[in-house]
């Protein structure tokens, strides 16, 4: 019986923490810039499973504004997720090590040793906005 409560009781204390500061969700969202020119999409920081559940994989698709940051990973899964998505691994020094484009659901990445931030953005937007490796890109 206890460990049955256990887990509703951790998301509970999680989401009276959010619904106390309404600004706490707004806080972890982000302009992406790409060689220090900014550009017009939003990126969310997630730091725990459950940002990770409730923005990634609750979602039915990814829009084109939006996007995704993953810290202190060095591989990427989609399980759970039933869409496709662009991933770019960087390293401490946010340079593009490796980009993914359509990376499909229910897959894995290589693991990546340099790898210490993931971007996740909707399918074409690497092409779209013409990343490449050696490319540096920061949150601000």
């Amino acid at each position: 019986m206890i460990k049955m409560r256990l887990f509703p009781n951790i998301f509970s204390k999680l989401n009276k923490k959010t619904a106390k500061n309404p600004h706490y969700a707004l806080k972890d969202t982000k302009t992406l810039t790409i060689n220090s020119v900014p550009q017009d999409l939003s990126i969310k920081v997630i730091h725990n499973l459950k940002d990770k559940v409730t923005s990634l994989i609750q979602p039915k698709n990814i829009t084109m504004k939006d996007g995704y940051l993953l810290r202190k990973v060095h591989a990427f899964n989609s399980f759970g997720m039933f869409y496709h998505v662009d991933v770019i691994f960087c390293n401490k020094n946010f340079q593009v090590i490796k980009e993914i484009e359509n990376f499909g659901p229910q897959k894995i990445s290589h693991y990546f040793k340099d790898s210490y931030f993931i971007y996740c953005l909707a399918p074409g937007m690497i092409k779209f906005l013409n990343i490449k490796e050696n490319d540096i890109l920061r949150i601000i």
